[in-house]
């Protein structure tokens, strides 16, 4: 029933009567900056974070007690981030050298899935969905077993959600 956010360069947890709890910041860390990705589940919040002229690019992971995992490309920063409801944690990551890719972090290992990947939205069956041109491809829970797209588009798509129902919806532009 919480919101995370990050506020006044800490992340903070919002409650629904309006009370307000600070988990601070990674250590080493100055200041998170508003626009960085966060995402909560299974008892673990997620946030992301780098250093774009050493190359450097970090998870930053909080389940009481804050641990950095790195990025496994170079030269990348994390654009979107979602934790499964298997506790996995997936990304979008663009990267200077080979530009978009899907990432899932599981186990202490990544999984990397290369090719423009946008947004992140999970299906009430489990299944992790991103948009990769020309349509929305679901991934199941074990890694990136990608199939078919289940939506195929002649557009531009920005952005994807998926309601609890299991309809994806799309932002797009013509």
């Amino acid at each position: 029933g919480w919101v995370w956010t990050i506020s006044d360069g800490d992340v903070v947890a919002v409650r629904p009567d309006g009370s307000r709890t600070s988990i601070g910041r990674p250590e080493g860390s100055t200041r998170l900056f508003e626009g960085l990705p966060l995402a909560a589940g299974s008892g673990v919040v997620w946030t992301a974070d780098s250093d774009p002229k050493r190359g450097l690019a970090w998870l930053h992971r909080w389940d009481g007690q804050w641990s950095d995992v790195g990025v496994p490309e170079p030269y990348s920063w994390a654009s979107q981030l979602l934790v499964a409801a298997d506790g996995a944690v997936w990304a979008t990551l663009d990267a200077e050298d080979v530009g978009q890719v899907l990432a899932r972090y599981a186990d202490g290992r990544w999984t990397i899935d290369r090719g423009a990947a946008r947004g992140l939205a999970q299906t009430p069956l489990g299944e992790v969905c991103s948009i990769r041109d020309p349509g929305v491809v679901c991934y199941d829970a074990t890694g990136l077993a990608a199939g078919a797209p289940v939506i195929t588009y002649p557009v531009d798509v920005k952005a994807l959600s998926i309601a609890p129902g299991g309809t994806a919806w799309v932002l797009a532009e013509q």
